[in-house]
């Protein structure tokens, strides 16, 4: 750890991470929104770009994979509110 983050902690009483730290901190909220996110990318192909090829139904799709994006909501607020409380 660099000596000049251990003052910057002490006088913030937060953690500060590296870039690489701060990225796998931050992989499960990245990783929960992908599938939501091509789910979404899926319905705006059927509605807008009338241009939707896949077989599987998109709402369907869309119900299954909002659990991930749900998921995804708590752990960020979770880690948002536990830096409001600190």
């Amino acid at each position: 750890m660099k000596q000049e983050w251990i003052k910057i902690i002490k006088d913030s009483q937060k953690l500060k991470l590296s870039f690489i730290d701060s990225l796998t901190h931050y992989m499960i909220v990245i990783f929960l929104l992908i599938v939501p996110t091509i789910s979404i990318w899926e319905l705006i192909e059927l509605y807008i770009f009338d241009s939707y090829t896949v077989i599987e139904k998109p709402w369907e799709m869309f119900k299954t994979t909002s659990p991930l994006g749900i998921a995804a909501v708590i752990f960020y607020l979770n880690e948002v509110s536990q830096v409001i409380i600190s």
